[in-house]
């Protein structure tokens, strides 16, 4: 029964494609923007853009999702924009299947590469000799070990995935939750946690690299957590954490602990969306949590 689910989660992810609007430059336009890059948010991410109030908060939104997912945040390019904008481009010029200029980006291998990126290998099989495939194609994302294959049946360019491997699914949600970390066996995490007094961040160890300083390690983060309430977002809680201390104790540890104090201020139903950067490397890593606010005293 869970394998049936999460086929069908799968199944709705790259078949339940939305109308095109005809966005041939990328995401930009807010009214394109949920279309297309959607299908890289998280749940969270989803639940509260839908309940956004106004433009203005769209348009917020819009800037921070992209900000999140700066690989370079000190530097005017965010490579991370720029390569699923190539994404939609590619789609719109090579995987149009419903006949509208721009609407490439909203058929399966559109989805599947908006979702993943470009395939490390890309096999094309056109006209085959065979009655139940007119063409082929093979991707496969090394990464993932994931290999694909979609399948034109009828000869008129409409290629469906055949068939459908459960760990399409695993890669998808890695993809949300670790942007450009996803697919490598070393990367950077953590948990957070709600408490009375705030937010409780857990790095582990094992995923932490750290900077000698003589007989002593470094580490340091940089923490951004932005505090929604009832959708609404009422502020960017930022701060910076740094460790200096002796191999050995490094060596005994198993994570790092960060509080983050904070009150609730008022009653309510609260999303945070929270972003470390381990700054000796510049991993990110982005984590959610929801709490309940029972405002202050």
């Amino acid at each position: 029964m869970k394998t049936c689910a999460r086929i069908l989660a799968a199944v709705c992810l790259l078949g339940c494609a939305a109308v095109a609007q005809g966005n041939e430059a990328g995401p930009g336009p807010e009214e394109n923007f949920f279309d297309q890059v959607g299908l890289i948010m998280t749940k969270v991410e989803i639940e509260i853009f839908k309940h956004l109030a106004d433009d203005q908060a769209r348009d917020e939104f819009i800037a921070d999702f992209w900000k999140k997912r700066d690989p370079t945040p000190l530097s005017e390019e965010n490579e991370f924009k720029e390569d699923f904008s190539k994404r939609v481009e590619f789609a719109n010029r090579w995987f149009q299947e419903r006949g509208q200029p721009g609407s490439g980006w909203d058929s399966e291998r559109g989805h599947v590469l908006l979702m993943l990126g470009f395939p490390d290998q890309r096999d094309q099989l056109p006209m085959l000799d065979n009655p139940r495939a007119k063409a082929a194609e093979g991707w496969v994302y090394y990464n993932f070990a994931l290999r694909l294959e979609f399948i034109d049946r009828e000869g008129f360019g409409k290629f469906r995935l055949d068939p459908w491997p459960l760990e399409l699914l695993d890669a998808i949600e890695r993809v949300k939750e670790l942007g450009n970390s996803a697919g490598k066996e070393n990367y950077f995490r953590f948990k957070v946690a709600c408490t009375p007094s705030g937010l409780l961040i857990e790095i582990p160890v094992k995923t932490v690299v750290v900077e000698e300083r003589g007989d002593d390690v470094r580490s340091a983060f940089a923490l951004a957590v932005d505090v929604f309430c009832d959708y609404v977002k009422l502020e960017r809680l930022s701060l910076t954490r740094e460790f200096v201390e002796s191999r050995a104790a490094f060596t005994a540890r198993k994570s790092f602990v960060i509080e983050v104090p904070y009150t609730f201020p008022k009653k309510g139903k609260y999303f945070l969306d929270v972003v470390v950067d381990e700054l000796v490397t510049g991993q990110r890593f982005r984590e959610s949590a929801r709490c309940k606010g029972k405002g202050r005293n």
